[in-house]
Formats: C-alpha cells, sequence, structure tokens
C-alpha cells in the first residue's frame, strides 16, 4: 500500500480525521501541535520531514495554509506526492496536488468515502466528463458481472466509458469486493451516497419493493447517479444484469 501522511493541526481537525483511521491502516496521522513533551511543531519543519517520504499526503486544514507549507518543496508533477486537502470540519476534499499523475484524484476519492464528504477535482480530464453511472449489486457479486452492466448500460445509450466521470452507489457497499475491483479495472473512481441522503431524496425514481424490503430505501442505481452529480438527469433509467442494476445520468455542464 502507499504510504500516506495525515496532518492535523487543531482538535476539530482531530475528530474529523478520526474516520479516516478503519479506511487507510497504512496511514500515519501527525499532529502539528504541542506533543507529549509540550513541544510544539509547526508545518513547515514537519513538511521538511515528510514531503519526500510519502507517497501521499491529507491535510486537515484549509487550503491557503497548506499552499504555503508546501510551495517551498514542489519540484514537479512526476516526482511530487500527491497531496490532498480537506476542511476541519470534514464536509470538502480537495485533490490539491498531482491530482493525475501522483493519485491525488483518487485519494481525494478515498477520502471523501471514508469522510462522507465532497470530492473536489479541478484536473481537465475530469471537469470535462459529464457522465455519472449508478450501480446496485447483489452481495457477493463478482467484478466481471460488475463491469459487464456498466459496460452493457453505457452501451445503451451510446456512451463512451472515457466520458464516464464516476460511479456511486449506496454506502452499504462500501466493503463490496466486485464492485470496488470492477470500478477499479475500468478505472472510474467510486463514491459511495449514505443511505440517509438516498431516504430523503425526492426526487423522481423507479421504485423498487426489494430495495425497500432489504435496505429501506425506495431505490439505489437511480438515486445515486443523480445525487452523486450536478445538474443531473437519467438517461437510462433502472437495467438490471445478471444481478447488477445499473442508471446513468448525464450532468447539464452550463
Amino acid at each position: 500500500m502507499k504510504k500516506i501522511a495525515v496532518l492535523l493541526i487543531n482538535k476539530d481537525a482531530q475528530k474529523a480525521a478520526r474516520k479516516l483511521e478503519g479506511g487507510f491502516p497504512e496511514a500515519v496521522f501527525i499532529y502539528a501541535g504541542k506533543n507529549q513533551g509540550n513541544k510544539t511543531r509547526n508545518l513547515s519543519e514537519i513538511m521538511k520531514e515528510v514531503f519526500y517520504q510519502y507517497q501521499g499526503i491529507v491535510f486537515f486544514a484549509a487550503a491557503g495554509i497548506v499552499i504555503r507549507c508546501i510551495a517551498p518543496f514542489i519540484k514537479n508533477k512526476h516526482i511530487d506526492p500527491a497531496v490532498v486537502c480537506v476542511d476541519t470540519a470534514g464536509r470538502f476534499v480537495i485533490s490539491l496536488l498531482c491530482g493525475h499523475e501522483g493519485g491525488a484524484n483518487e485519494l481525494a476519492y478515498r477520502v471523501a468515502n471514508c469522510l462522507d464528504a465532497e470530492p473536489v477535482i479541478t484536473t481537465g480530464t475530469q471537469v470535462h466528463r459529464n457522465i455519472i453511472v449508478g450501480v446496485g449489486c447483489r452481495k457477493g457479486i463478482s467484478a466481471v458481472k460488475v463491469k459487464k452492466a456498466i459496460q452493457a448500460g453505457l452501451k445503451e445509450v451510446n456512451c463512451l466509458l472515457a466520458n464516464v466521470r464516476l460511479a456511486a452507489s449506496i454506502d452499504l457497499k462500501k466493503t463490496e469486493n466486485g464492485l470496488l475491483k470492477a470500478c477499479r479495472e475500468l478505472e472510474l473512481p467510486l463514491i459511495f451516497i449514505s443511505k440517509e441522503r438516498i431516504k430523503n431524496f425526492n426526487g423522481e425514481i423507479s421504485y423498487s419493493k426489494a430495495a425497500l424490503r432489504h435496505i429501506g430505501v425506495r431505490g439505489v442505481c437511480e438515486p445515486c447517479a443523480l445525487i452523486a452529480g450536478r445538474r443531473t438527469a437519467l438517461i437510462l433509467k433502472k437495467r438490471i444484469y445478471n444481478g447488477v442494476t445499473v442508471a446513468i445520468a448525464k450532468e447539464r455542464l452550463r
């Protein structure tokens, strides 16, 4: 696993960062404040030690603080670490440095999933993609079946995989290995929508008795596709492909 450093600047940040512990067993948590010896360490001092010792750095701090802190150490996108910035309330996760080449975009999605936060991705290859794929699946589904279902859904609407910005599913599927593996092999960022957000979603979706009976929501793939994007509309309503449900939404960019 990649080595990840998580830098915390205050107690609020520590509280938000606790949610990362389960999803980032490889992470080292570093507090930029008074340690047990009552000695204060500032971020600049810490950066000298960690910037090129870790493949990814997650800051729980304001973006301005992070930028000033890393600026003296930045060289180029091929050797710099992935840097992600999270506000101390854990609401937004910004891919700040080496988004594509260094893996900061992927890291931002991972952090956002752990925090139930909004990932903020600004790299050009992601910004102009406007297709969201919502996915629901049976427990224990294989990656092959998930991949085939996503590809079949895209084919129905004559959409290329290259135009898909991300896939989305309900947070109950965070540990569904087949789903995770399929999206990884398709190189699709995968985010998870909380059950509560889906329950409270009042948009028009296909009603699923099975989803309501088993997990307490009216549907999975359609609301996930709609919630995960901005100004979305369904271009493919729920389709069922061998144990996998797929819906596709398109974002209106303007």
